[in-house]
């Protein structure tokens, strides 16, 4: 680890443990609730195997890193949500899982030396980091050439972004990343990251946050229901068609470091 003193300003601390503080218990640890967490696993479960050092940027209460425990030698989680960090870190000690480490850190400024780890990975975090390319560089500098970085990327074009702009500028957060599948390809090539796999989701999913649909939206919860049968995933496919995947809401990448 680096020795380094954090910048992390105490504003920005502040303002995301009060942004979490109504749902820090519900969050949970159920990685088969929808289909998005399902593909995160999947892609971490196809990368992770056998890896020695593997990073969780934004981890949360670390859902994540506890559903890879056993297949790394050690896994360290960073965020700079104190309350999401002592849930994690008591779930650790009460499942006796010692190669677990959650530390509090600011992902612009990750404690730890140039290519320390094997694998990184970072899920429904960058689209809310304040310095997007800093914080992508970051992740890129702490992995090691040939390793791999697994990162979800907020379309720029999906129907849904003005609703979740502002549902997360009106709780707190300073920022909201969006970006087009070429702006993808670009900034990865900028970091020396080559893309071997890209998911796009969420074309149909978009339907529910038009502004028209909200009070509606309980009474036609089934609806969704529809597009994420587990052997059949009706979004999935139609995200991931060539003229719909630039507007999809979002896209799951898996990037080797070269």
């Amino acid at each position: 680890m680096k020795n380094t003193i954090l910048k992390t300003s105490s504003s920005k601390v502040y303002t995301c443990n009060l942004i979490y503080q109504s749902s820090i218990h519900s969050y949970g640890f159920d990685v088969s609730r929808h289909y998005s967490a399902r593909l995160k696993l999947n892609l971490l479960l196809k990368y992770v195997q056998n890896t020695s050092k593997v990073l969780d940027a934004g981890c949360a209460n670390g859902l994540f890193s506890f559903a890879i425990s056993n297949l790394c030698k050690e896994v360290y989680g960073i965020d700079i949500n104190e309350q999401f960090l002592k849930i994690a870190q008591e779930k650790a000690q009460e499942e006796k899982k010692n190669n677990l480490n959650f530390i509090f850190g600011d992902l612009e400024e990750i404690p730890f030396e140039e290519e320390f780890f094997d694998c990184l990975f970072s899920y429904s975090c960058l689209v809310l980091v304040e310095d997007f390319f800093k914080t992508l560089k970051e992740c890129a500098r702490v992995v090691k050439k040939n390793g791999y970085l697994l990162l979800d990327i907020t379309g720029k074009y999906n129907l849904s972004k003005n609703f979740w702009k502002n549902y997360y500028i009106s709780n707190g957060h300073y920022s909201f990343n969006t970006f087009s599948y070429s702006e993808i390809k670009n900034f990865c090539s900028l970091n020396r990251l080559k893309i071997l796999e890209i998911h796009a989701l969420g074309v149909l999913d978009q339907w529910k946050y038009l502004p028209l649909i909200p009070r509606f939206r309980s009474k036609f919860s089934w609806i969704g229901n529809l597009f994420h049968f587990k052997s059949f995933n009706l979004d999935y496919i139609l995200s991931n068609l060539p003229f719909l995947k630039n507007f999809a809401n979002r896209w799951y990448l898996v990037c080797q470091k070269i």
